[in-house]
Parts: C-alpha cells; sequence; structure tokens
C-alpha cells in the first residue's frame, strides 16, 4: 500500500507485488498489463452508468476457512485484489468506499496507510470516479489563476501552475491569520476589531484548508475526483478577496510605520526648530488620520510624510556638502598636515610660554574637515537619514576650508616666531644668556637677527633652550571665561582698566611679581 500511495519512494517488496499483479512498469504504476485490473474495470462497465460495483461481485468467503476471501474470477486473495484496486483508484480510475464510510481516489491516497486488514474484504464497493465538473473547475481555476484551464487538463503545467498557487494562498492566508489573531493594534489604533478578526478566521481557515486539498490535485487522474461544487467554491474563494485586501492595508500601515519611523529619526539631526516642529506636529496626527478611517484623508497624510522626507533629504545633503570637503580638497588636507609648519607648531605648543589654544583650536577645525563621501546623495539619505553626519555638531560653526586653515596656521607659526624673538628680550632671559653654551648662544642670535629661520631641525632645540631660559620664570595664565565674568558689564575705559589691574592682582597674588610672566591660554 505504501508504494502505491508514493510510487517515488523505493520500495523492492512494493514493486514485486505490483509487478506480480501486471500493476507496475518501472519507475511508475500502469495496469494495462493487469488481468485483473482490467477484469474489474470490465464488470464495472458492464453495470452501467452511475453504477457501482459491490463488495459481493468482486469477492467471497471461503466456507470454514479462517477469514479467507477469494476473488470470484481468478481466486486471488482479497488481500491482492484490494492492492489492484488501490491502484486503479491512485489512476483515477476507481473510487473505493470502505465499510467505515470513507472513500480512497487519487486525491486521498495517504489514507491507504490506515487501512487495516479486515478493510481488504469489508469495503462495500467500488465506483468510477466522478464525471468532471467544468463549471466547478472553471471557477475554481478562474478564482485561484485568474485564468481558466479547464479545457488544459492533459498539460501538466496545469497542475503545477495550481499546485503553486494553492501553497503560496494557503501559506499567505495562514501567515495573515497569525497577525490578526484577537485583533489587530496599530499605534493604539484598532485596525480590526476582535469582532471582524472572529470573522476573519472562519473564512480564512476554510480558504487555507481548501488551498491545502486543492495541493493534492497534481494530475488529470487526480481532478477527476475534484471534491467541491460551485456553490461550495462561491462560499470559499471570496476569502482570496478579504486575504487580498487585508494584506494591502497591513501593508501600507507597514510602509506608513517606516515612514514615521525615519521621520522620528530625522528629529535627532534637525537643527531648524520651526522644520523640527512641524515634523513632529505630522507624526502627531497618525492617530486621528487612523482614527477617521477615511482613504482620501490617508492618502493625504501619507503625501505629507513623503514632502517632509524629501525636504529632510534636501536640508541633510545641503550642510552635509556645506561642511564636507571633496576629494581634492582632502589630498591639500593630509598635505597641510604633514607640512614643516605643522611639524613645527607641534614642537613649539609644548613651550611654557607661548599660547597653545589657539593651535588645539586649529586641530580641532582641521580634523572636522572630513571628505564627502560620493555614494551619499539624496535617494541614499531617503533610504537612512544619518549617513556619518550630525548636523548638531556643526550648529553655528564657520564653513571651513583648507586654503583658510592653512593660511591661520602660517599666520600662527609667524606670530609664535615673533614670540619666540620677542621672548629672548626679556630682562630675566637676557641674565641667563650666558649660562648656555657657545653654540647655543649663537644659534639663539641668529635665530633673533633672522639669520637662521626656524624649521623642522631646529625648532626643538631653540624651543629647549629658551625654556631653559624660562625656569624660575612663573607662568599665568588668563583664560576667556575668567575675563568674561571680570568684564560682565559695561564700562568706562577708566573703569575698565582699573577692573583688569584688579584682575591682574588678584591672579599675582602671592608671587613674585619679577618673576611672572603672563599668557592668555
Amino acid at each position: 500500500m505504501i508504494k502505491v500511495a508514493n510510487p517515488e519512494q523505493a520500495n523492492r517488496d512494493g514493486e514485486g507485488i505490483l509487478t506480480g499483479l501486471g500493476c507496475w512498469v518501472p519507475g511508475m504504476l500502469d495496469f494495462s498489463h493487469s488481468p485483473y485490473a482490467k477484469s474489474l474495470l470490465k464488470r464495472l462497465t458492464d453495470k452501467g452508468e452511475g453504477k457501482v460495483l459491490n463488495r459481493d461481485e468482486i469477492i467471497e468467503y471461503v466456507d470454514k476457512s479462517d477469514n479467507l476471501w477469494l476473488t470470484k474470477d481468478f481466486q486471488i486473495e482479497a488481500e491482492l485484489e484490494f492492492v489492484v484496486m488501490a491502484t486503479l483508484a491512485a489512476l483515477g480510475e476507481i473510487e473505493i468506499t470502505l465499510n467505515s464510510g470513507k472513500f480512497i481516489n487519487s486525491t486521498n491516497l495517504n489514507e491507504l496507510k490506515d487501512i487495516q486488514k479486515q478493510d481488504f474484504y469489508s469495503f462495500t464497493h467500488i465506483k468510477p470516479p466522478r464525471g468532471l465538473n467544468l463549471a466547478a473547475l472553471k471557477t475554481m481555476f478562474m478564482g485561484m489563476l485568474g485564468r481558466d484551464l479547464s479545457n488544459q487538463l492533459k498539460d501538466p503545467s496545469t497542475y503545477t501552475h495550481l499546485v503553486g498557487a494553492a501553497n503560496d494562498w494557503a501559506k499567505r492566508t495562514v501567515t495573515l491569520l497569525s497577525k490578526i489573531q484577537g485583533g489587530y493594534i496599530f499605534k493604539g489604533i484598532d485596525i480590526v476589531s476582535t469582532e471582524q478578526a472572529s470573522k476573519f478566521r472562519q473564512h480564512f481557515t476554510a480558504f487555507s484548508g481548501f488551498c491545502d486539498k486543492l495541493a493534492n490535485y497534481t494530475s488529470e487522474s487526480k481532478i477527476k475526483n475534484f471534491a467541491f461544487s460551485v456553490d461550495d467554491l462561491n462560499r470559499i474563494l471570496p476569502a482570496k478577496a478579504e486575504v487580498e485586501q487585508l494584506e494591502k492595508q497591513l501593508a501600507e500601515l507597514n510602509l506608513l510605520n517606516e515612514e514615521i519611523s525615519y521621520l522620528q529619526q530625522c528629529k535627532q539631526f534637525i537643527t531648524d526648530n520651526a522644520f523640527k516642529e512641524e515634523v513632529s506636529e505630522a507624526i502627531n496626527q497618525l492617530a486621528m488620520v487612523l482614527g477617521k478611517n477615511d482613504e482620501a484623508e490617508l492618502e493625504k497624510f501619507k503625501k505629507l510624510l513623503h514632502q517632509l522626507k524629501e525636504r529632510y533629504a534636501d536640508w541633510y545633503l545641503d550642510l552635509y556638502l556645506k561642511h564636507r570637503i571633496s576629494q581634492k580638497d582632502h589630498t591639500q588636507k593630509i598635505a597641510l598636515l604633514d607640512s614643516d609648519a605643522k611639524a613645527i607648531c607641534d614642537i613649539l605648543k609644548d613651550a611654557d610660554f607661548l599660547s597653545s589654544g589657539q593651535f588645539m583650536q586649529w586641530l580641532q577645525k582641521i580634523n572636522k574637515l572630513q571628505p564627502a563621501d560620493s555614494k551619499v546623495n539624496k535617494s541614499l539619505i531617503l533610504t537612512a537619514p544619518y549617513q556619518d553626519f550630525n548636523p548638531a555638531d556643526f550648529e553655528g560653526a564657520e564653513v571651513l576650508n583648507v586654503k583658510q586653515l592653512k593660511t591661520d596656521l602660517e599666520e600662527l607659526l609667524d606670530q609664535w616666531t615673533d614670540t619666540l624673538k620677542d621672548t629672548l628680550d626679556d630682562p630675566m632671559v637676557k641674565k641667563k644668556m650666558n649660562l648656555l653654551d657657545d653654540a647655543t648662544q649663537i644659534m639663539l642670535s641668529n635665530f633673533k637677527s633672522g639669520a637662521i629661520d626656524l624649521a623642522k631641525d631646529n625648532a626643538l632645540r631653540i624651543r629647549n633652550a629658551i625654556m631653559d631660559l624660562h625656569k624660575g620664570l612663573e607662568k599665568v595664565e588668563l583664560s576667556i571665561e575668567s575675563m568674561k565674568s571680570t568684564f560682565n558689564k559695561p564700562l568706562t575705559p577708566d573703569e575698565a582698566i582699573e577692573a583688569f589691574k584688579a584682575y591682574i592682582d588678584e591672579i599675582a597674588k602671592g608671587k613674585e611679581r619679577d618673576k611672572i610672566r603672563i599668557i592668555l591660554k
């Protein structure tokens, strides 16, 4: 029986029995060489159209035997005759009705696995398969495939299309049903009520079950036993449209959710308060729009969200390009960072008599200059609102460029060079000059006179020499913050001078004034 139900499954014993009964040719079931099958079909045909062949016309009990039943024509055992009947059922030639009321035909061969020994001789009858209900088949094909294939039943591709569609719709329906069990709530709004969910469950369960059965009709012989009437189909198939409609509705909500999530992310990066408020107001309209259940209102809302996304992408891209540099400028930036001027400043910044604050600010500015990614465009921003650039980091910042930063660095180096030379005129420094070795004194003298320039190969020696001369002097730094607190109200020039003098006196308190050197941070 297993071989009949599943001919593709390897089963030597099953093949042997079927071959002996003339019901097997290599690779498939076939009754053309079986006298037993031909005899059964002839007697069924002889009974006339619409008639059945009863068990007692096929097999008979052997008196005084231990439940032995033999066929009336060839005297083979009932078990073997049942194998012949099962083969004919599998090939769509007959339908077997069991004593339990169950029937076996080409569409439910899996039932053969549950056959009991008594079924071999207790079945009630066999009958021809149901005639093709072309009206029902046409309704089914049109409903499932959108085209009528009822006149192409001999074409194997008909069943490929049918089974594919049946499996697809069964999967879609079950998936959808799992989403709406007990109702469906989106952003606090009832999209599918509990009552609606109950109705959908009834319709979808029936439809998915129908699709599961439909997937068994894999050949012409099986579709001869199509078990559904036009009335059945008219009751079941409308659920397909319900599935489509609900799928579309949930897909739109999912898209809406994506739009809302996108705009919520945008709010983190928008620095324009008016624009940010517009986005917030639009997001807050969601519950009201869904609550109206008005298609026109929903479309209007979707259009608004789309427009806000477009505006954000334009705004973000404009700022991105404004504060990013080209690959050419990036090359110039790298060259500037590798320049002698930058290397000299790196050495001098550690001198305690120089104000390093400007250089630190310069470093921050140049490090902010990042090359624009060629992949970043409006389309990419519309897929993800953040592209490794946060506009908040540049809020109120000047638009920087490599050319200006190069000029700033050169000016800073000139300023520091002048400060170094001025430092050599400090009376305290001059007093200590003779403590240096002759070579160092000559180097500093040539540097001060301009005979030699500050360079990478002498900057460290010049810095260290002047720092040695500065030992014993005490650096006092002025900060912008402390200056602000000193000049925190309008002052006349004289008042300002007095306030500044008081501030200097305060920070110099407890120190030797001759050894104090004041510098701005």
